[in-house]
Protein backbone atom coordinates (compact mmCIF):
# COMPACT_ATOMS: atom_id res chain seq x y z
CA UNK A 1 0.00 0.00 0.00
CA UNK A 2 2.92 2.76 -0.76
CA UNK A 3 1.78 6.26 -1.46
CA UNK A 4 -2.12 6.25 -2.83
CA UNK A 5 -3.13 2.95 -3.51
CA UNK A 6 -5.85 0.89 -2.14
CA UNK A 7 -7.09 -3.03 -2.90
CA UNK A 8 -9.97 -3.39 -4.59
CA UNK A 9 -9.75 -0.58 -7.34
CA UNK A 10 -7.55 -1.35 -9.54
CA UNK A 11 -7.10 -4.91 -11.78
CA UNK A 12 -5.54 -8.06 -10.39
CA UNK A 13 -2.20 -9.18 -11.68
CA UNK A 14 -4.13 -12.24 -13.04
CA UNK A 15 -6.62 -9.79 -14.88
CA UNK A 16 -3.47 -7.97 -16.61
CA UNK A 17 -1.96 -10.93 -17.88
CA UNK A 18 -5.17 -12.16 -19.35
CA UNK A 19 -5.49 -8.59 -21.02
CA UNK A 20 -2.15 -8.99 -22.84
CA UNK A 21 -2.35 -12.50 -23.66
CA UNK A 22 -5.40 -11.24 -25.51
CA UNK A 23 -3.63 -7.86 -27.25
CA UNK A 24 -1.15 -11.07 -28.60
CA UNK A 25 1.84 -9.72 -26.44
CA UNK A 26 4.66 -12.16 -25.19
CA UNK A 27 6.12 -12.32 -21.75
CA UNK A 28 9.58 -10.94 -22.14
CA UNK A 29 12.72 -11.92 -20.09
CA UNK A 30 12.88 -10.32 -16.19
CA UNK A 31 14.29 -7.16 -15.63
CA UNK A 32 15.66 -5.24 -12.62
CA UNK A 33 13.27 -2.79 -10.73
CA UNK A 34 15.82 0.41 -11.30
CA UNK A 35 14.17 4.20 -11.40
CA UNK A 36 10.79 2.40 -9.71
CA UNK A 37 12.66 2.68 -6.53
CA UNK A 38 10.70 -0.34 -5.04
CA UNK A 39 12.80 -3.49 -4.77
CA UNK A 40 11.67 -7.08 -3.11
CA UNK A 41 13.28 -9.28 -1.49
CA UNK A 42 11.12 -12.72 -1.38
CA UNK A 43 12.23 -16.22 -0.35
CA UNK A 44 9.90 -19.39 1.27
CA UNK A 45 9.72 -17.47 4.64
CA UNK A 46 9.06 -13.69 4.74
CA UNK A 47 8.61 -11.19 1.44
CA UNK A 48 10.18 -7.47 1.94
CA UNK A 49 9.03 -4.77 0.11
CA UNK A 50 11.34 -1.19 0.71
CA UNK A 51 10.83 1.95 -0.76
CA UNK A 52 14.68 3.61 -1.65
CA UNK A 53 13.21 5.61 -4.60
CA UNK A 54 11.88 9.32 -4.93
CA UNK A 55 8.50 10.12 -3.92
CA UNK A 56 6.87 10.21 -7.29
CA UNK A 57 7.61 11.67 -10.70
CA UNK A 58 8.84 15.53 -9.87
CA UNK A 59 6.15 16.65 -12.89
CA UNK A 60 3.16 15.21 -10.71
CA UNK A 61 3.85 14.01 -7.55
CA UNK A 62 0.38 14.46 -6.14
CA UNK A 63 -0.34 10.82 -5.28
CA UNK A 64 2.99 10.59 -3.34
CA UNK A 65 3.60 10.84 0.37
CA UNK A 66 6.37 11.56 2.97
CA UNK A 67 7.63 7.62 2.93
CA UNK A 68 10.71 7.76 2.18
CA UNK A 69 12.78 4.53 3.01
CA UNK A 70 9.59 2.73 4.05
CA UNK A 71 8.43 -1.09 3.73
CA UNK A 72 6.02 -3.90 4.35
CA UNK A 73 6.93 -7.39 5.47
CA UNK A 74 4.77 -10.33 4.79
CA UNK A 75 5.36 -13.23 6.96
CA UNK A 76 4.61 -16.66 5.48
CA UNK A 77 2.35 -15.11 3.08
CA UNK A 78 0.17 -12.64 5.56
CA UNK A 79 0.57 -9.13 6.52
CA UNK A 80 3.27 -8.55 9.16
CA UNK A 81 4.23 -4.92 9.10
CA UNK A 82 2.03 -2.93 6.79
CA UNK A 83 1.96 0.63 5.23
CA UNK A 84 -1.09 2.33 7.21
CA UNK A 85 -2.95 2.88 3.80
CA UNK A 86 -5.67 5.29 2.42
CA UNK A 87 -9.11 5.62 3.58
CA UNK A 88 -10.08 8.81 1.37
CA UNK A 89 -9.27 11.68 -0.72
CA UNK A 90 -11.24 14.14 0.44
CA UNK A 91 -9.06 17.58 1.52
CA UNK A 92 -9.06 16.65 5.57
CA UNK A 93 -7.17 15.64 8.38
CA UNK A 94 -7.36 12.30 7.95
CA UNK A 95 -6.04 12.51 4.85
CA UNK A 96 -3.42 14.44 5.71
CA UNK A 97 -1.94 12.49 8.31
CA UNK A 98 -2.32 9.00 6.15
CA UNK A 99 0.76 11.03 3.64
CA UNK A 100 2.71 12.41 6.85
CA UNK A 101 6.11 10.72 7.68
CA UNK A 102 4.94 9.37 11.17
CA UNK A 103 2.19 7.21 9.30
CA UNK A 104 4.76 5.08 7.15
CA UNK A 105 7.43 2.63 8.63
CA UNK A 106 10.22 5.25 8.40
CA UNK A 107 12.32 8.01 10.37
CA UNK A 108 11.18 11.12 11.38
CA UNK A 109 13.11 13.50 13.04
CA UNK A 110 11.90 16.10 15.89
CA UNK A 111 8.93 17.71 13.95
CA UNK A 112 10.13 17.79 9.93
CA UNK A 113 8.54 16.15 7.55
CA UNK A 114 10.39 14.02 5.11
CA UNK A 115 8.54 15.42 2.28
CA UNK A 116 6.27 18.37 3.02
CA UNK A 117 2.54 17.13 2.04
CA UNK A 118 -0.26 19.64 2.24
CA UNK A 119 -3.88 19.70 0.82
CA UNK A 120 -5.24 16.91 -0.68
CA UNK A 121 -2.56 15.83 -3.69
CA UNK A 122 -0.15 18.86 -3.48
CA UNK A 123 3.51 18.14 -2.27
CA UNK A 124 6.25 21.28 -1.77
CA UNK A 125 10.04 21.03 -0.74
CA UNK A 126 10.89 16.70 -1.05
CA UNK A 127 13.28 14.36 0.04
CA UNK A 128 15.38 13.29 -2.57
CA UNK A 129 17.78 10.08 -3.15
CA UNK A 130 21.31 11.05 -2.80
CA UNK A 131 22.78 8.00 -2.70
CA UNK A 132 22.16 4.01 -3.40
CA UNK A 133 24.16 0.98 -3.27
CA UNK A 134 23.11 -2.10 -3.69
CA UNK A 135 24.82 -5.65 -2.77
CA UNK A 136 23.10 -9.28 -3.01
CA UNK A 137 22.12 -9.38 0.67
CA UNK A 138 22.14 -5.33 1.01
CA UNK A 139 20.46 -2.13 -0.03
CA UNK A 140 22.18 1.19 1.02
CA UNK A 141 20.41 4.53 0.43
CA UNK A 142 20.51 7.94 1.77
CA UNK A 143 18.12 10.83 1.28
CA UNK A 144 18.30 14.62 1.99
CA UNK A 145 14.88 15.21 3.41
CA UNK A 146 16.09 16.86 6.42
CA UNK A 147 18.85 19.02 4.82
CA UNK A 148 17.23 21.97 6.43
CA UNK A 149 18.09 19.78 9.89
CA UNK A 150 21.56 19.54 8.38
CA UNK A 151 20.93 15.81 8.64
CA UNK A 152 21.36 13.52 5.72
CA UNK A 153 19.54 10.09 6.81
CA UNK A 154 20.88 7.06 5.66
CA UNK A 155 18.72 3.22 5.36
CA UNK A 156 20.35 -0.01 5.18
CA UNK A 157 18.74 -2.98 4.97
CA UNK A 158 20.75 -6.37 5.49
CA UNK A 159 18.90 -9.57 4.50
CA UNK A 160 19.30 -13.40 5.11
CA UNK A 161 16.88 -16.49 5.12
CA UNK A 162 15.69 -15.90 8.47
CA UNK A 163 16.80 -12.51 9.88
CA UNK A 164 16.64 -8.47 8.23
CA UNK A 165 18.35 -6.33 10.07
CA UNK A 166 17.50 -2.40 9.26
CA UNK A 167 20.33 -0.02 10.99
CA UNK A 168 19.37 4.23 10.55
CA UNK A 169 22.30 6.61 10.73
CA UNK A 170 22.07 10.06 11.07
CA UNK A 171 24.69 12.27 9.63
CA UNK A 172 25.02 15.53 11.07
CA UNK A 173 26.54 17.86 9.25
CA UNK A 174 26.58 20.61 12.01
CA UNK A 175 27.32 17.94 14.59
CA UNK A 176 23.70 18.68 15.85
CA UNK A 177 21.46 15.82 17.33
CA UNK A 178 17.06 15.97 17.43
CA UNK A 179 15.01 13.73 18.86
CA UNK A 180 13.78 11.20 16.05
CA UNK A 181 11.51 8.34 15.85
CA UNK A 182 11.72 5.56 13.98
CA UNK A 183 7.78 3.85 13.50
CA UNK A 184 6.97 0.37 12.72
CA UNK A 185 2.93 -0.14 12.10
CA UNK A 186 1.74 -4.03 12.66
CA UNK A 187 -1.00 -5.26 10.74
CA UNK A 188 -4.66 -5.52 12.82
CA UNK A 189 -4.13 -9.15 12.70
CA UNK A 190 -0.94 -9.08 14.98
CA UNK A 191 -2.36 -8.64 18.74
CA UNK A 192 0.20 -10.63 20.80
CA UNK A 193 2.80 -7.78 21.10
CA UNK A 194 4.97 -7.85 24.54
CA UNK A 195 7.71 -5.69 25.11
CA UNK A 196 10.50 -7.18 26.96
CA UNK A 197 13.56 -4.71 27.60
CA UNK A 198 15.16 -3.99 24.41
CA UNK A 199 12.59 -6.88 22.47
CA UNK A 200 9.53 -6.99 20.92
CA UNK A 201 7.67 -10.57 20.98
CA UNK A 202 4.68 -11.37 18.70
CA UNK A 203 3.52 -14.94 17.26
CA UNK A 204 5.58 -14.20 13.86
CA UNK A 205 8.83 -12.77 14.63
CA UNK A 206 11.58 -11.00 17.51
CA UNK A 207 12.11 -7.61 16.69
CA UNK A 208 15.33 -6.78 19.20
CA UNK A 209 16.45 -2.90 18.98
CA UNK A 210 19.74 -1.57 19.47
CA UNK A 211 20.33 2.22 20.03
CA UNK A 212 17.04 2.98 21.36
CA UNK A 213 16.03 5.57 24.38
CA UNK A 214 12.68 4.76 24.21
CA UNK A 215 10.02 1.93 23.57
CA UNK A 216 6.43 2.84 23.73
CA UNK A 217 3.34 0.90 21.55
CA UNK A 218 0.38 3.14 20.42
CA UNK A 219 -3.10 2.64 18.83
CA UNK A 220 -3.30 3.63 14.69
CA UNK A 221 -6.18 3.37 12.78
CA UNK A 222 -4.92 1.06 9.52
CA UNK A 223 -6.80 2.06 6.44
CA UNK A 224 -7.97 -1.39 4.90
CA UNK A 225 -9.94 0.45 2.06
CA UNK A 226 -11.82 3.91 1.30
CA UNK A 227 -14.00 4.62 4.56
CA UNK A 228 -12.11 1.06 5.62
CA UNK A 229 -10.73 1.56 9.15
CA UNK A 230 -9.16 -1.18 11.88
CA UNK A 231 -7.82 -0.43 14.75
CA UNK A 232 -3.98 -1.43 15.41
CA UNK A 233 -0.36 -1.21 16.92
CA UNK A 234 2.32 1.22 15.85
CA UNK A 235 5.54 1.07 17.42
CA UNK A 236 7.59 3.67 18.15
CA UNK A 237 11.69 3.74 19.16
CA UNK A 238 12.88 7.26 19.85
CA UNK A 239 16.71 7.55 19.42
CA UNK A 240 19.47 9.93 18.68
CA UNK A 241 22.34 8.87 16.01
CA UNK A 242 22.04 5.44 15.24
CA UNK A 243 19.67 2.96 15.38
CA UNK A 244 19.41 -1.18 14.79
CA UNK A 245 16.25 -3.16 14.51
CA UNK A 246 16.72 -6.63 13.48
CA UNK A 247 13.74 -9.09 12.82
CA UNK A 248 14.13 -12.72 13.60
CA UNK A 249 11.47 -14.73 11.95
CA UNK A 250 10.37 -17.95 14.48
Amino acid sequence: HFNDSSDGIAPTTQMLFDYAKRLGLKEGKLIPLKESGYRVVDNELYELRVDVGEIGPSYIPGHAHSDTFNFELRILGKPFIVDTGISTYETNDRRLLERQTSSHNTVKIGEIEQSLVWSSFRVANRANIISLKEEKNSIVASHDGYKKLGIVHQREFSTSNENIEIKDTLISLDDVSYPSVAYIHFHPNISDIRIEKDKILTKNAILSIKGSKNLQLDDFTFANGFNKLENSKVLKITFENELLVEIALV
